[in-house]
């Protein structure tokens, strides 16, 4: 599932730090200021207050880098998928 208007902040911080990227690491490849991200991240369980045009970049960004959000509020990391979209590693974060 995408990032979208049900996604909350906890799913985007478990998504940045399934990543491995800091508030200014994510800013910088997503286009998004750092504080509007931690922001986001402080809504908890709550979907963020957000700009569509910020959640459009940074669905963007954790789509190519491989993020899901799940309906049952879990972020999930799929790593290094070949040709036959097999996954060889995957992390799950709930």
């Amino acid at each position: 599932m995408k990032l979208n208007l049900d996604t909350t902040g906890r799913q985007i911080l478990d998504a940045r730090e399934l990543l491995g990227l800091s508030l200014s690491a994510l800013a910088t490849r997503a286009g998004i200021n750092r504080v509007a991200i931690r922001l986001y991240e402080a809504a908890g369980d709550n979907p963020p207050d957000a700009h569509t045009s910020a959640l459009r970049r940074l669905a963007h960004y954790f789509e190519s880098a491989g993020i899901e959000f799940r309906p049952d509020g879990t972020t999930f990391l799929q790593r290094g998928v070949p040709l036959d979209h097999k996954a060889i590693h995957a992390e799950v974060r709930a």
